[in-house]
């Protein structure tokens, strides 16, 4: 029986044809932006996924963006499978991961990947936010499931911040000798979905010298709506919290940190 049929066989839906979350960010900018998210993407979560992380396990990272949470996980996997649809982001992961011979870098949307093996564990973070509905949020969690071994894990992270429009403002600055890099964010709310514009300033000596836009749209959904969404693909929630350091989860939290087994 093929994936689609199986797919289909459990009542999830092919992937949805419109122009999804990750088109959209792609043809907003990535493509130029996407060296810049290895200079501010914290690594607060790395030491979290990697605790639930049993060595010499089968691992996948969907959305595994510059191989940032990729690496760390690798060296405790037996084989990691990093899944990434953006041409520009998977450039910058193949090098990162060029001397590890136990990751397969997989060029693949996050909604209808394949690979050659079932899992025993999954991670899906800062991604479920790119999905701007249910049909492309079924569609990529009804693919972990069909990748994951009966009873593996799903660790996921979820944004449930404030969908309402703010003005550009500075969140980020870093510096490297003669070189300092600041980082804006601003959005722009339309219903559900929010528009997110990133731009990236890089400076040397004190003297502007690139300035980088990145667009793209996110969802927001509730605690509530998640773990629904989650049932509805066959996974069980074990355990919720709201920031990696294992803070029980409060129904105000930004953030829900998620783990969930398949059925």
């Amino acid at each position: 029986m093929s994936r689609a049929e199986k797919s289909r066989g459990r009542g999830f839906k092919s992937r949805p044809r419109h122009l999804s979350g990750w088109d959209q960010a792609y043809r907003g900018g990535h493509k130029r932006s996407a060296p810049f998210h290895d200079i501010f993407d914290s690594t607060s979560n790395i030491a979290f996924f990697s605790s639930r992380i049993i060595r010499g396990s089968l691992v996948a990272d969907v959305g595994a963006g510059t191989g940032r949470i990729t690496l760390p996980l690798a060296s405790l996997a037996s084989h990691f499978y990093a899944i990434e649809p953006l041409p520009a982001m998977r450039t910058i992961l193949e090098r990162n991961v060029g001397q590890c011979d136990n990751v397969s870098v997989i060029a693949s949307d996050t909604q209808s990947f394949s690979l050659p093996k079932q899992c025993d564990a999954t991670v899906l973070s800062g991604v479920y936010d790119h999905f701007l509905n249910d049909e492309e949020r079924e569609a990529s969690l009804g693919a972990i499931y069909e990748y994951l071994k009966p009873g593996g894990i799903l660790l996921m992270d979820v944004y449930i911040g404030s969908a309402a429009s703010s003005p550009q403002r500075l969140i980020d600055a870093c510096h490297d000798g003669p070189m300092a890099y600041l980082r804006y964010i601003g959005r722009s709310a339309h219903g559900r979905v929010v528009n997110v514009l990133l731009r990236y300033e890089t400076y040397r000596d004190g003297i502007l010298v690139s300035s980088v836009t990145e667009r793209s749209p996110v969802s927001f959904s509730t605690p509530g709506g998640v773990r629904k969404m989650l049932e509805r693909t066959g996974f069980v929630v074990e355990r919720a919290w709201w920031d990696y350091a294992g803070t029980s989860f409060k129904e105000d939290s930004g953030t829900i940190v998620l783990q969930s087994r398949r059925r």
